[in-house]
C-alpha cells in the first residue's frame, strides 16, 4: 500500500516528510533534535491511497430549521453578495476559502452549512479540541484525498487552534501540498468570534483565507423576519402576533440566536413578560448582569481595566470582553478610554430609569 508519512516535530512544530533512505528518523530535519524518549517522538500523518471511514456530516436540512440557501438566508445583504462571488469563483476557477468572524450566535455556522449546500459538497465540521487528535487529520485528509466531490472543511472558533495544525495547513492552504504529496483541492472555512486572537497567532494563516466576512448584528425587522421564517419550517400551529415578534426583536440585542430562544418559549408560554423574566432581560435586551457591570462602574466611578471589572461583576474577563462588553458599547453606556472602562451619562440615565421602574 502507498502512503506518504508526515512527522510534527514537538521542539520546533514543524513539518517533514520521512524519507524512505532516511536511517536515523527520529531526529528533525528541520531543527535537528532528538527524540530518545519515546513520548517526545515526532507525531505521525500518514496519507494513505484507501478509503478512510470517518463521519460523513452531510447536512440533512428536513431536521433543521434553519436556511438552506442564500435566497433563505435573511440580512448580511452586502456579506452574501460577497459569498455569491466566491462560490462563482470556486465553481468556475479554483476552490478559495472563507474567514467568517462576528458576535455569537449570528449566523457564521449557518453560512458555513449554506456554502457547502450552494456548491453540492461534502462537509466536515470540526473545532479544534478535536484536532488536537492527529488521528483524526488523518483521517479528514484522507477523506478530501479520496473524494471525488468537492470537501468544504470548517473549522469553528479557529482562534483556539493549536500552533503545529497551523503549521499543517499552511502549505496545504497555500499550494496544497503537505511536503512533496498533493492534497487535493478542498474549501476551508474557518469561523471564529475573536478574529484578533487569531491574527496574532498567525497572520500568515489568516492570509490564506481569500473570502473575510464580517457578520454584523441584525436589524428587528431582519430578526423579525428571522423569527417568523423560523417559525414556519417548524411547522408548529401557534398564533403569534405582530407585536410578540416585536417584543421578541427588541430583546434579542440584534442576535439570531438569542432571538430564537425566547421565541422557542413564546410557542409554549403566551406570556412575554413572563419570557423577559425568566431569561433576567430588563429592558432592550439589557439582563440583570448588563445592570451588575454597570453598577460596579457607577460606584466605582473611574476608569478601571476589564479584568478588575470582569471581577467585581463575578465574570470571567473573557465572558465579559466578549458577550456583555460590546453590546453595552455600541449602546453608549460604556466608554472605554486609555485608563479603562467607565460608565457614560446615558448609562447612568439608564440605571436610573431602571431604578425609579423598580420602585
Amino acid at each position: 500500500m502507498l502512503a506518504t508519512t508526515f512527522r510534527i516535530c514537538e521542539k520546533c512544530h514543524k513539518t517533514f516528510e520521512v524519507l524512505t533512505n532516511y536511517e536515523g528518523d527520529n531526529i528533525c530535519l528541520s531543527c535537528q533534535g532528538y527524540f530518545d524518549n519515546p513520548k517526545d517522538k515526532p507525531m505521525e500523518i500518514v496519507i494513505k491511497n484507501q478509503d478512510i471511514n470517518i463521519k460523513n456530516n452531510t447536512i440533512n436540512q428536513r431536521t433543521l430549521p434553519k436556511p438552506s440557501n442564500l435566497n433563505e438566508f435573511i440580512g448580511q445583504h452586502e456579506n452574501k453578495e460577497s459569498i455569491k462571488t466566491s462560490l462563482k469563483v470556486i465553481q468556475k476557477i479554483k476552490p478559495i476559502n472563507f474567514f467568517l468572524f462576528g458576535y455569537p450566535g449570528c449566523g457564521k455556522s449557518t453560512l458555513a452549512e449554506i456554502i457547502s449546500n450552494e456548491l453540492s459538497a461534502h462537509y466536515i465540521y470540526t473545532i479544534p479540541e478535536q484536532l488536537k487528535n492527529f488521528d483524526i487529520i488523518e483521517k479528514i485528509l484522507n477523506e478530501i484525498q479520496e473524494r471525488q466531490q468537492l470537501t468544504v472543511w470548517m473549522i469553528d472558533e479557529i482562534h483556539n487552534i493549536d500552533k503545529k495544525l497551523i503549521n499543517i495547513l499552511l502549505p496545504i492552504l497555500q499550494d496544497n501540498k503537505l511536503g512533496d504529496t498533493k492534497i487535493r483541492e478542498f474549501v476551508m472555512i474557518g469561523a471564529t468570534t475573536d478574529s484578533y486572537k487569531l491574527y496574532k497567532k498567525s497572520e500568515a494563516l489568516v492570509s490564506r483565507f481569500q473570502t473575510k466576512i464580517y457578520l454584523e448584528k441584525y436589524t428587528i425587522n431582519d430578526i423579525i423576519h428571522i423569527l417568523k421564517q423560523y417559525k414556519s419550517k417548524l411547522n408548529i400551529n401557534v398564533n403569534i402576533p405582530d407585536n410578540d415578534y416585536l417584543l421578541l426583536a427588541q430583546n434579542s440585542k440584534g442576535i439570531p440566536r438569542e432571538a430564537i430562544n425566547l421565541l422557542l418559549k413564546r410557542l409554549v408560554i403566551n406570556n412575554i413578560p413572563q419570557i423577559l423574566k425568566e431569561n433576567k432581560i430588563i429592558k432592550n435586551g439589557f439582563n440583570t448582569t448588563d445592570l451588575k457591570i454597570l453598577n460596579c462602574l457607577n460606584e466605582i466611578n473611574k476608569p478601571i481595566g476589564s479584568n478588575f471589572l470582569s471581577q467585581k461583576a463575578n465574570l470571567l474577563e473573557q465572558d465579559y470582553l466578549y458577550i456583555y462588553e460590546p453590546y453595552l458599547v455600541e449602546s453608549g453606556f460604556i466608554e472605554r478610554t486609555r485608563k479603562g472602562r467607565m460608565i457614560t451619562i446615558q448609562g447612568q440615565k439608564f440605571l436610573e430609569e431602571i431604578k425609579k421602574k423598580g420602585n
